[in-house]
């Protein structure tokens, strides 16, 4: 149960900081907006989604 806990808190790390470094590379202008949408929709639904089954 510790490994599937520290896993889940593995990949919402993970989210976290490809989250945020596409934001840098969107302000910074080495991604387009279509893509940094597209990117941040992906891992927004990726998240919300793997919430709603573990709950």
């Amino acid at each position: 149960m510790k490994f599937l806990k520290s896993l889940l808190s593995i990949k919402t790390i993970i989210s976290l900081l490809f989250s945020i470094t596409t934001c840098i590379l969107a302000i910074k202008g080495c991604i387009k907006s279509e893509t940094f949408l597209a990117i941040i929709m992906a891992i927004i639904t990726y998240y919300f989604t793997r919430n709603n089954k573990s709950e």
